[in-house]
């Protein structure tokens, strides 16, 4: 079963983040990198049991997916939110051993459920 880290960078998306949050069922871990909120949006990552990593200036997105626990990560918009359909589907993936998908590329799905 590999283990998944979903990604996502916040500045000021308390209003929204909590939608993303709650379709991440799929995911080992959530990774929340912020940029410098002053609304809610910490308060929020800390209710769904967020990771929190406050972005550091001059940091690249490689080193702040180097913060990530798992190798395999899904990086989405505090705005966007999984399909049940592709929810579903990383839970049905998540059945075979971490060997068995060691060798699949990278790879990237649109993933585009934005809430207003």
């Amino acid at each position: 079963m590999p283990p998944i880290t979903a990604i996502l960078h916040t500045h000021n998306d308390a209003v929204r983040l909590g939608r993303a949050l709650e379709t991440l069922h799929p995911c080992d871990e959530i990774l929340i990198v912020d940029h410098g909120s002053t609304d809610a949006t910490l308060h929020v990552a800390r209710q769904h049991a967020a990771r929190i990593s406050i972005a550091a200036p001059g940091q690249t997105p490689s080193d702040q997916a180097a913060a990530a626990c798992h190798d395999w990560i899904l990086c989405l918009l505090p705005s966007e939110s999984l399909s049940e359909g592709l929810q579903a589907s990383l839970f049905e993936w998540k059945l075979y051993e971490s060997e068995e998908v060691r060798n699949i590329p990278t790879c990237s799905a649109l993933v585009k459920l934005e809430t207003e």
